[in-house]
């Protein structure tokens, strides 16, 4: 089953810079090499869109710099059929927060600093995670009896 993402770009996800169609083209296939990367190493199926049923759906997201990614799971969501969307962070840049705001239908955040730099810098350790710290991850998911 091939998988259609969705591509959002705008000039508040790309911080207004004036990036060429060039450029926005070589990130996209960087993108795109990263996910088929990730979908070798961690085997498409786990990857898969998750089943969205039509009530109320949560975004939750460790903290929200340009709130691109969560913009784009919203886009995601409403194309879905998703009837109400609640966005949910321990912090957030005040902009994106408001930008936020008018496409979801709750935004809870309650960390809007007005010195907001990055997430990372509201966080004691905000490491990336390793290929193998993901593969255990999806290991523990796949023997847990939750769904």
């Amino acid at each position: 089953q091939e998988h259609n993402p969705t591509k959002t770009i705008t000039a508040d996800s790309i911080g207004g810079s004036r990036l060429s169609d060039e450029r926005i083209t070589e990130v996209q296939t960087a993108a795109r090499a990263q996910l088929e990367r990730a979908q070798t190493a961690f085997g498409s199926d786990r990857l898969a869109p998750a089943a969205v049923l039509p009530g109320t759906a949560i975004v939750v997201d460790d903290g929200i710099a340009t709130g691109a990614t969560v913009q784009a799971a919203i886009a995601v969501l409403r194309a879905r059929g998703v009837a109400t969307i609640v966005v949910a962070a321990p912090v957030a840049s005040p902009d994106s927060a408001r930008m936020l705001q008018a496409e979801a239908d709750d935004v809870v955040v309650p960390l809007l600093p007005a010195d907001f730099q990055a997430v990372g810098q509201y966080y004691r350790n905000f490491h990336q995670l390793s290929d193998d710290d993901v593969r255990a991850c999806l290991a523990d998911l796949r023997t847990s009896d939750s769904p």
